[in-house]
């Protein structure tokens, strides 16, 4: 039973739904607010305080949005595998 996460912000959008069959893509977009939130050291409260402009530089920008805002339906969510690959392509920025 996931009633007791709804509401909270690491909680996948589509967990409020009492139909919701929980995926890897609920922990997709957990893994989004979680870099979120370590990035600009603050948890959110809900997805109106996710403010994407803090951040001037545009892989960590692309990256978060793919996650979190233009992939509200899981189904267009990336796998995590597809993560890594854009952690790899990326890695200069990351070392």
């Amino acid at each position: 039973e996931y009633s007791s996460y709804l509401g909270h912000v690491f909680a996948a959008p589509e967990l409020s739904d009492e139909d919701c069959i929980p995926s890897y893509k609920c922990d997709i977009y957990s893994f989004g607010i979680m870099m979120y939130s370590i990035l600009i050291q603050y948890i959110p409260k809900n997805l109106k305080e996710i403010d994407l402009k803090k951040f001037n530089l545009y892989y960590i920008h692309h990256f978060l949005n793919y996650i979190l805002l233009t992939n509200i339906n899981p189904d267009k969510r990336p796998m995590a595998s597809e993560i890594i690959n854009y952690f790899k392509e990326n890695s200069m920025y990351f070392d």
